[in-house]
């Protein structure tokens, strides 16, 4: 039993390395910075089964690696994540405001104001462009390798 385990986990990782070498990500760096992005999310609730787990993840990263995307969020961000994803770009904007929803429900308003060093979390719930912009600031130097 014991093997199969450990055969199943090699199985995974591998499935996982195939998957990010597809996906343009090469590193040892990366699976730490998306490792870091998992444990920032997990910590106010947002789990992986989430449809919008893998589109937020991929927002950060493309507004670390050139953060002018910003600006035209639907058409910089939201579009490309949507071809990267295979779904359409209406879902992508409700997955990602359902991840800010859980995320506040579950005192992400104070993990916010950590990234931040401000306060001003607290009191208001801020948009979906508003959060992917904090963790690409808090992760940038990490998450601009993931794409």
């Amino acid at each position: 039993m014991l093997i199969t385990l450990t055969q199943s986990n090699l199985l995974f990782s591998l499935s996982w390395i195939f998957v990010l070498f597809f996906a343009k990500v090469y590193t040892k760096e990366d699976f730490s910075v998306k490792q870091s992005i998992h444990l920032a999310l997990q910590s106010v609730g947002v789990f992986r089964h989430y449809c919008g787990y893998q589109h937020f993840i991929l927002s950060v990263a493309l507004a670390a690696k050139e953060p002018q995307r910003l600006q035209n969020i639907r058409k910089e961000i939201y579009i490309p994540v949507a071809e990267m994803c295979h779904t359409e770009v209406t879902n992508v904007e409700k997955n990602i405001r359902t991840v800010r929803d859980v995320m506040m429900r579950n005192d992400g308003a104070s993990m916010l104001a950590k990234m931040t060093d401000n306060p001003f979390w607290k009191n208001k719930t801020p948009y979906p462009k508003e959060i992917i912009e904090i963790f690409a600031e808090y992760f940038e130097n990490e998450a601009k390798d993931l794409i």
